[in-house]
């Protein structure tokens, strides 16, 4: 269970430090190694034809959640520092929480 939260403290620190480029020249590294991760799983263990549809509802899910909002989230831990984001993160899951119970009842 802690595992992962420590590594992504651990990886904040990292990138914080050692990344002194723009938050955009560091997602757009991130995206294409995901994608093209993603690209091989798909070759190798989906036989079938995709739905137009379906790539299209996944193309506009990727520019909004990684392109849009990674890239903002990078340039939020370069101005305010590892330290601050991982306060920030570790309040994530009760705001969405909340704000769930508030909107959906």
């Amino acid at each position: 269970g802690a595992v992962a939260p420590g590594l992504m403290a651990f990886g904040l620190f990292v990138w914080a430090d050692a990344w002194t480029r723009s938050p955009l020249a560091l997602n757009a590294f991130k995206c294409a190694l995901g994608s093209s991760l993603f690209g091989v799983v798909v070759l190798i263990f989906y036989r079938r034809p995709m739905p137009e549809r379906a790539v299209l509802w996944l193309a506009f899910s990727s520019l909004l959640g990684i392109v849009i909002a990674d890239t903002l989230w990078l340039a939020a831990l370069q101005i305010l520092g590892a330290r601050r984001m991982i306060a920030i993160d570790a309040l994530k899951p009760f705001v969405a929480a909340f704000m769930g119970w508030l909107l959906l009842g």
